[in-house]
């Protein structure tokens, strides 16, 4: 349903932003806008679909509430990590869903580049993400653990062989049509 919700999202908006230069980009909230009554129709789909193949089941399943709630009250309340974590999750949405301009007819709700006078062209998703997750380095994380919300030895367990194996798809993809 988003922009960044799966690769080949991204590879689409890459492709056509490479074929169509001259045509107006797609934003992360027209995407959401075409893209989220579909996601919500499979959703809801494979909901019955399986609510379907597995109605004997569910008739036998009891939903504990206390159970619920006893978890819940588990959690506890959201440490400092956590609710920097949350707002820099708000904000890094707001930023990919205010980017670019969003035209509703004749008016058009400017993207927050415009009202800070940068050229919109220049800033993609992935630089917003880039700089949000840059802006974690050097938050302090509580105290007792003297270190910042996001640090290298926490990068290096990503796994990046995904981001590798597409760069790569990509490249033969580039060879291929220059060589013919």
């Amino acid at each position: 349903a988003t922009l960044i919700g799966t690769a080949p999202n991204m590879i689409f908006l890459s492709q056509y932003e490479t074929y169509f230069p001259d045509e107006k980009s797609v934003s992360f909230a027209e995407w959401m806008l075409c893209a989220l009554p579909i996601a919500l129709m499979i959703f809801f789909a494979c909901f019955l679909i399986l609510k379907f193949l597995h109605r004997k089941t569910l008739r036998a399943t009891v939903l504990d509430k206390k159970l619920s709630e006893e978890m819940y009250a588990k959690l506890g309340k959201p440490s400092y990590e956590e609710k920097w974590m949350i707002f820099f999750f708000i904000l890094i949405v707001a930023l990919w869903f205010f980017l670019k301009d969003i035209s509703f007819g004749d008016f058009t709700m400017k993207g927050w580049p415009s009202l800070l006078g940068i050229d919109n062209k220049q800033l993609t998703e992935a630089w917003v993400a880039m700089a949000v997750v840059m802006i974690l380095f050097f938050i302090p994380a509580s105290k007792e653990k003297k270190t910042t919300l996001l640090s290298w030895h926490e990068v290096k367990k990503l796994p990046v062989g995904i981001i590798f194996l597409f760069g790569v798809g990509f490249a033969i993809a580039e060879a291929v049509k220059t060589t013919g």
